[in-house]
């Protein structure tokens, strides 16, 4: 395997570094969803709100729907959605970083 040249340690430090920051990023949201698929997937049937008639932040029950399917009975933001959204982005970006890093 060849040896890098020193003009490229720069490019190779800073894709490093945003490998670094993506990979804590990307973990961090992984628990974050783990958590809330625990919530919302175990006998305790909760999904997180912001807002709404709750107040600030709040738990919301959810409920069986009429397909079968789980359906959310609160009002406000959806924050368990918006971590399930943000993780897949987020992946991407950890992807991104992987390619750069090799």
């Amino acid at each position: 395997m060849p040896e890098p040249k020193a003009a490229s340690f720069p490019a190779i430090r800073g894709a490093l570094k945003f490998y670094q920051i993506a990979s804590v990023i990307t973990g961090v949201m992984l628990l974050l969803l783990v958590t809330e698929m625990i919530l919302k997937y175990t006998p305790i049937h909760l999904e997180l709100f912001a807002g709404g008639s709750g107040g600030f932040l709040w738990f919301a029950p959810v409920v069986e729907g009429v397909h079968g399917g789980l359906e959310s009975t609160g009002n406000g933001l959806n924050l368990s959605m918006g971590i399930l959204v943000a993780h897949g982005w987020f992946y991407v970006v950890y992807l991104f970083a992987c390619f750069r890093v090799w």
